[in-house]
């Protein structure tokens, strides 16, 4: 037997001790310094890699006192459907209760452009924060790219369908409009927080930055059917604001919490 051959048998075999060994190959071991050398090598680096028994045991049993049971992960597509559910339902809630009461005109084209685009941007949003629960989903975009598309794309529509002007009092009247629409948004913060946590976070800062904007256009949508002022400029500060604001919040609480995450409850679990 060559050494070559001898290097070949070890390189695919792994026997525990030199009684595994075929004669032939333990008779050249007996003649060979260098490939004697070489299984001696060989035997130290398994026998290192080998757990004693006792500690073996005590691993396995610690693991298995550690599991606990876990619901299956609705599929992608049912999760999205969750998010619409919370988004559009606050939004049909709030806005109904506020445009009862003070209902501008929302009939006209402008107007139902921009609430086209933001119903796009809530599916949008909800596709990418179901994606974010399910671990191994294949992203054909990276995360900031996906939620810059959501902001050029709320921003930009406002922008080219609402008129350019600046009506007085400006600031007072869009921090009176900021300051609901965000308060109204906060319920469904919360609900979108609740189900976030049903799934497996690897990215919670953009996962909490999502939820939070999509909470946020909760309050755009309310007051969308309830101001009756339209200026684009009005629009951009005082409506448009809230969810970059739900999102800015969202991404740095996001970024808070991303180390205690999975021990507050955020456990593993499986798509179905």
């Amino acid at each position: 037997m060559t050494c070559q051959e001898v290097n070949d048998y070890l390189d695919r075999t792994s026997p525990a001790d030199a009684s595994g060994l075929p004669e032939v190959l333990r008779k050249h071991l007996d003649g060979c310094e260098c490939c004697q050398r070489l299984w001696e090598l060989l035997s130290r680096r398994q026998r290192a890699g080998q757990i004693p028994e006792p500690v073996r045991s005590r691993i396995e049993q610690d693991l298995l006192s550690s599991l606990e049971p876990v619901k299956p992960l609705p599929n992608p597509g049912r999760l999205t459907l969750w998010f619409l559910l919370v988004f559009g339902g606050s939004a049909a809630l709030f806005a109904g209760l506020l445009a009862a009461s003070n209902a501008p005109g929302v009939t006209t084209f402008s107007f139902a452009v921009f609430a086209g685009v933001i119903g796009v941007i809530a599916v949008w949003l909800s596709v990418t924060l179901s994606r974010e629960m399910v671990p191994g989903e294949i992203w054909r975009l990276s995360r900031v790219a996906t939620h810059a598309v959501a902001v050029v794309g709320l921003f930009g529509a406002a922008a080219l369908v609402f008129p350019w002007r600046v009506d007085e009092p400006f600031v007072q009247g869009a921090w009176k409009c900021f300051k609901a629409g965000f308060v109204l948004s906060l319920p469904a913060a919360v609900l979108l927080l609740l189900l976030l946590r049903r799934g497996v976070l690897f990215s919670p800062r953009f996962a909490c930055a999502g939820a939070g904007f999509l909470a946020g256009l909760v309050g755009l949508v309310t007051l969308h059917f309830s101001c009756p002022t339209i200026g684009a400029a009005h629009i951009t500060l005082g409506h448009l604001m809230i969810p970059a604001t739900g999102a800015a919040i969202g991404f740095a609480a996001g970024h808070l919490a991303r180390g205690r995450w999975s021990e507050n409850g955020a456990g593993p679990a499986v798509s179905s």
